[in-house]
Formats: C-alpha cells, sequence, structure tokens
C-alpha cells in the first residue's frame, strides 16, 4: 500500500513540536536502522525507499516511501532545490 500524498507540518522551533512523551498519541520511539533504494519500486518504475526501524524491544518495522515524496518533504524542510 503506497500513497501519494503526505501531510506535512512545518515547525519554527522544538517548543512548536509534537511532544511525543505527553501527548498522547501513543507514538513510540524507533531507530531507523536502514535505508534501502529500490530503482524500479513502483509499477511505473520509479524509485522507492524503504526505511527500516527497530524499536526498543527489538521489533522491527518497515515504512516504504516514495522517492519524490521523500524529495516533497526535504523541499519542505529547506534542505533540498525544488
Amino acid at each position: 500500500m503506497g500513497t501519494n500524498h503526505i501531510a506535512i507540518q512545518i515547525c519554527a522551533s522544538p517548543d512548536d513540536a509534537p511532544n511525543y512523551n505527553t501527548n498522547g498519541e501513543g507514538i513510540k520511539p524507533a531507530t531507523l536502522d536502514r535505508a534501502i533504494i529500490v530503482k524500479d519500486g513502483t509499477v511505473g518504475g520509479e524509485p522507492t525507499v524503504d526505511l527500516q526501524f527497530t524499536d526498543e524491544k527489538g521489533n522491527r518495522y518497515i515504512a516504504m516511501i516514495t522517492a519524490n515524496l521523500l524529495k516533497s518533504v526535504c523541499i519542505a524542510a529547506g534542505v533540498a532545490k525544488p
């Protein structure tokens, strides 16, 4: 299952960003272990990035994002050019 859109929230400072320890959203920390670039990751042949995570209990997770969507996030963060 993939997505072509993502909600982006831009915060001016850490004080403006969500505090996941106190807001009760149930989001747990995980360490990003590896990013795997798949050159022909989509049906249309576009690249994807598989992000592999491990939590404090050793559970492993993966999130797949298209390279174009990742680029859009980087552009919004000001670390890439359009």
